[in-house]
């Protein structure tokens, strides 16, 4: 079964030349001046570009295809309820092996006051922050927590840290 094998006609380059000038000669056109075999040449030399082009083609294709599965996604996702009030915001945050990152936009940020509770209602005050870059760093161990991070008005955000399963 040839589904997908192309038939190649072949014809040795002098008959095809005469099959050639007499199809000018039957159409009322003036000979061909150009030797056959330059022609063929020619047409080769016009089909490989496009042939390279089409096989880096299908490979950037199948690159972006690959690439989503060599960077992996973050292991959890965070969504925060916002306060009308507080003009803090959450600008990136990332995990570590046992820690959970927030770097917050805003001023003022009381870093003491700030704490998680996760399922169990245990208390997690921050490991580490940077009031320069605005960043707090909470322990983070597999687990959902909720975080509250306040202001000096006592205005605050609740975030809401769940892991992806």
């Amino acid at each position: 079964m040839r589904l997908f094998k192309r038939q190649k006609y072949q014809m040795d380059l002098s008959s095809a030349n005469e099959t050639l000038q007499s199809v000018f000669a039957a159409c009322k056109q003036e000979p061909n001046t150009i030797p056959f075999d330059k022609l063929i040449l020619r047409q080769r030399a016009r089909t490989k570009p496009f042939t390279i082009g089409k096989y880096l083609s299908i490979l950037f294709v199948i690159l972006l295809f690959i690439v989503p599965f060599v960077f992996p996604h973050s292991k959890t996702s965070i969504s925060t309820e916002p306060n009308s009030l507080s003009e803090l915001s959450i600008v990136n945050h990332y995990t570590d092996d046992d820690s959970f990152t927030l770097i917050l936009s805003g001023e003022k940020i009381d870093f003491d006051s700030c704490y998680a509770v996760d399922v169990n209602n245990v208390h997690y005050e921050p490991v580490s922050y940077n009031k320069k870059e605005n960043k707090i760093v909470f322990p983070y161990y597999g687990e959902a927590l909720n975080i509250y991070i306040y202001d000096v008005n006592a205005h605050s955000i609740q975030v809401i840290l769940t892991p992806k399963e």
